[in-house]
Formats: C-alpha cells, structure tokens, sequence
C-alpha cells in the first residue's frame, strides 16, 4: 500500500474513533438581577459566588464599594474602600477573590492585594515584589497568587511574602501595545482538586494552557472552532489602550476536576460605538487533567446574550452573569445585568 494512503487512512480511522462532545443543553432555573455593576468592572474577574450569593464591586472615580447580592436579589453593602495609596486602599482594582471567609481584591497599578473578611473589615494587604506585568486576570490557591497579563506575563506564581516564585512571559513581549497589536492575554484559574493552573487567551486559536502547581506546563491545547472569529487586538481609538475583536477564553470557573469556559463573545468599535459580535450561545467544558473537551453546553430558550461570563459553580448549579436588553425585557428585571443559575451538567457524571 502507498505509504502516505496509509498513513491518510490511519489518520481517518484515528479521527473516526475520537469519542464525540456531549451536548448538553441546561436550564435556566433562576435569575437574579444584579444592582450597582458595570460591564466595564471587569465583571469575569471581579465576581465571585459564595453559598449565601455573589459577591461584587463597583468601581467609581473617589470609591470602591463591595456589594454582596443573595440568590433572591437582596442587596447589601459590605464595605467601601477609599482610593489611594494607604493600607487597604486601592486605585486601580482589577480582579477580586474569595479565599475561605475572606476577599482580596487585586490592584493593578499599585501592584497590590488587599485582604478582607467577608464582613468588610480590613486585614492586611500585600505588595508583589516584583514585575508581573499589567496583569488584568487573577486567582488564588491556598497560599499563593496567580496572575496574566496584557502584555508581559502569561503566568506569575507570587508566595505569601510577596516574592515571585515563577514568571513565565509570552514570546513576544510588549511594553506598550501598538493600534492593532494581537492581544496576547486571557484569563487564569487554578484548579485545587488536581493542583492544575489553566491559562485560556482571548485570542484566537481557540487555546488552553495547562501548568501544574508549580507553573511547569503539563500540555497546551488548541480546540478547532467552526465559525469565523475575528482576531482581538489592541486598539487605542480612545486614547486608552484595551481590546476589542472577539474573545476566546474571557473567563470561567472550577467544578471538580473540569473547567467550565465562559462562552465566546467579542465586539467591534464602529462609529464610535460598540458592537457586539453575534456568536452561538454555548460554553465548553474540559477536562483539567486530560485537556478533552468533554462538553459543548447550550442554554435553554436563550440563542444569543449581548455579553455573559461564568462566574463559579457548584453541584446544583453554574453561575453565568449576563448583560443584554432583550434578557431584560423578557424576565422583568430592574436590571439588564442579572446572575443566571444553570443546571449543571456535569452534576452525577463520573470523573
């Protein structure tokens, strides 16, 4: 037999024998509407579920105010945290964390943590000692912080004392972008069930990075994806630099050993105005051990959302925090920005 016949049949057969996605299609079992939040809070890195709720700031110009939001849509106040420099004050907060019956919430320009407990008094605060980057995404483990960055760091691992114990930074790296530049960064999570950091990126390919706990890389993933994309760049047509295009891996969550990847979505600047980019509503879910992804999910009645994030899950359900007018409309919410809670497929499924 031709060699190369051979080689084109084995290949198909291979292909043939891959197990298949699920699809999966889950409900919406309740939505909540969710007060004094702004898309432009980062809203991927800045929620976080607990068993009483959600919990979220809102950043304004002289303030930093921590809500937290019950699973009825009762709002309370928790904490407001002045702008500056002082202990447990922030300028720039980026991303916030749960870590037991505490928050950290991350500043990015003061390149700081500042800790509190979840009745909204202050703890302590930690600077990194060191250069992470502009690192827009942040998780935490037991002891250590984990970031990525925009433009330098695609993962640093920061111990308690502040100290920098792995920095790993992309090929090419920027100081400052360019109009139009590939935005090389994403988001990151860490997994404590199988002690794997997930690095996912904005843009496309459609890729996944699996590091273990020590920010060694396990295996890199890229998943093929039947729909055209357009490419997220840097764009600086407000004088700010930020990314627009369509984003990959904008976010997600940890359940047991899988992670749950926020649905792909995007947008375009046109006559000064943003866009949102039409993509199917669906998230995908892999497999943090294997990098498989096992699941393609959809929502029930829902095609399409102007923008939608995972937040967090649990045995019951998947937190989603949405935004779109329509949604708004059809549910008779106070809000177009709401916290959806989803069956979760993944509830019984064996490891």
């Amino acid at each position: 037999m031709n060699k190369m016949l051979f080689v084109l049949i084995a290949g198909a057969l291979l292909f043939s024998c891959a197990p298949p996605k699920e699809l999966v299609t889950v409900s919406v079992e309740k939505v909540v509407p969710l007060e004094n939040i702004s898309p432009s809070d980062n809203i991927g890195e800045m929620c976080r579920v607990t068993d009483e709720g959600i919990i979220h700031y809102h950043n304004k110009a002289e303030k930093v105010t921590v809500y937290k939001t019950d699973f009825d849509g009762n709002q309370s106040e928790i904490v407001q945290i002045a702008k500056g420099k002082g202990p447990g004050e922030v300028n720039y907060p980026m991303a916030m964390r749960i870590r037991g019956d505490r928050f950290l919430i991350y500043d990015m320009m003061m390149r700081k943590s500042v800790e509190y407990r979840l009745d909204g008094s202050f703890i302590d605060e930690q600077l990194v000692q060191g250069d992470v980057g502009f690192a827009h995404s942040f998780d935490v483990t037991e002891d250590k912080l984990l970031f990525n960055g925009s433009l330098q760091t695609e993962l640093a691992i920061v111990d308690s004392q502040g100290q920098i114990e792995k920095l790993v930074k992309y090929k090419n790296v920027q100081m400052m972008p360019d109009d139009g530049t590939p935005f090389p960064g994403g988001c990151v999570r860490y997994n404590p069930e199988t002690k794997r950091i997930v690095v996912g990126y904005y843009n496309a390919p459609y890729r996944l990075t699996f590091f273990d706990d020590k920010g060694e890389v396990v295996m890199a993933k890229e998943y093929k994806m039947d729909r055209k994309v357009q490419p997220c760049v840097w764009t600086l047509e407000f004088g700010m630099p930020f990314p627009k295009g369509d984003i990959m891996v904008g976010g997600g969550a940890m359940y047991r050993k899988w992670f749950i990847a926020s649905p792909v979505g995007g947008y375009d600047i046109k006559d000064g105005e943003f866009v949102t980019n039409e993509h199917p509503l669906e998230f995908y879910v892999f497999d943090t051990e294997t990098g498989k992804q096992v699941q393609v999910v959809k929502i029930e009645g829902m095609d399409s959302l102007e923008s939608g994030v995972v937040i967090g899950a649990s045995d019951d359900y998947i937190y989603l925090v949405a935004t779109d007018e329509a949604m708004k409309e059809k549910y008779d919410l106070s809000s177009d920005t709401a916290l959806l809670l989803l069956s979760n497929p993944l509830k019984g499924r064996e490891e």
